[in-house]
């Protein structure tokens, strides 16, 4: 169970980077922009505030996590064993990456492929598209969920600065 809740733990810290380092904010980064403490602080929250964000933002983490872990299973389940082992040996090389599990640029690119030491056969592929295709619902979802929630906390006001946050006046 450790190494669960750590893997959890790895994916959701690892999805929110990826977030926090795209060029140009997606509708979930957009939707997540207010839990850094810089754009807390621009939106004033209160105290009350800033615990109920904390709390929503572990709330949010967990069903994150869950959801990437059980991406990741599937996805393990249509590797090799030599896959398996390479992807096993490059994580550890490279632990601040998206695992990459749930880092489908990463798995279906040959570029990602020759990076990782492996070859996805298109039967792989195949599977590998329909894991991706089956469980990006998920994450919109949980998206849509955390930002419906998220924006319950605020204000009539802040919702309007973060929205001029999130249009980048």
């Amino acid at each position: 169970m450790v190494r669960t809740s750590g893997f959890i733990c790895v994916v959701t810290v690892a999805l929110l980077l990826a977030f926090a380092r795209a060029d140009e904010p997606t509708k979930a980064a957009k939707g997540q922009a207010f839990l850094s403490p810089e754009i807390q602080e621009k939106l004033e929250l209160s105290q009350e505030q800033k615990a109920r964000v904390a709390q929503l933002r572990k709330e949010w983490s967990d069903k994150m996590g869950a959801t990437a872990l059980e991406m990741a299973r599937m996805v393990n389940g249509v590797l090799s064993d030599q896959q398996r082992k390479k992807i096993s040996d490059y994580q550890k090389e490279h632990p601040q990456d998206l695992p990459p599990q749930i880092n489908f640029p990463l798995l279906l690119s040959k570029e990602g492929q020759k990076k990782l030491g492996i070859t996805i056969t298109a039967e792989q592929q195949t599977m590998l598209l329909n894991i991706q295709k089956n469980f990006d619902p998920k994450f919109d979802k949980h998206y849509q969920e955390a930002e419906d929630k998220f924006a319950e906390v605020l204000t009539e006001k802040q919702k309007a600065k973060l929205k001029e946050i999130n249009s980048g006046k």
